[in-house]
């Protein structure tokens, strides 16, 4: 029957997880030897890595809305409906970018606090 435990105790005997350039040397082959890709070497670091994407991602999304609404205001030629969702738009889009980045300080506060 297949053991997840024996799995990874085999996994954890033959692989070696270096923190940044793997070399491999005479002794080992390649096949023996996992390098770690990541730049982090512990959760903390990777949940803080993964968060300052998600932030890029969150701004880039919020200035595209912020676009896209002035554009549609532009060229609403007058009409109140037009103008009223544009605007609708643009406060979502700035409140959401405001929620973002106070949950960015708080997660670094934290993750500071914790490190610590």
């Amino acid at each position: 029957m297949f053991n997840i435990f024996e799995l990874l105790t085999a996994l954890k005997t033959k692989v070696a997880l270096a923190a940044s350039n793997c070399t491999y040397n005479n002794y080992s082959s390649a096949s023996e030897q996992l390098c770690n890709p990541l730049k982090q070497n512990n959760i903390t670091g990777l949940i803080a890595h993964l968060v300052q994407i998600a932030m890029g991602l969150i701004g880039v999304v919020a200035v595209l809305m912020i676009v896209i609404a002035g554009f549609r205001m532009v060229l609403s030629r007058g009409n109140e409906s037009a103008v009223k969702n544009a605007q609708e738009t643009i406060k979502w889009a700035v409140i959401g970018l405001v929620i973002a980045v106070l949950s960015y300080s708080i997660i670094t506060i934290l993750e500071n606090l914790i490190t610590k």
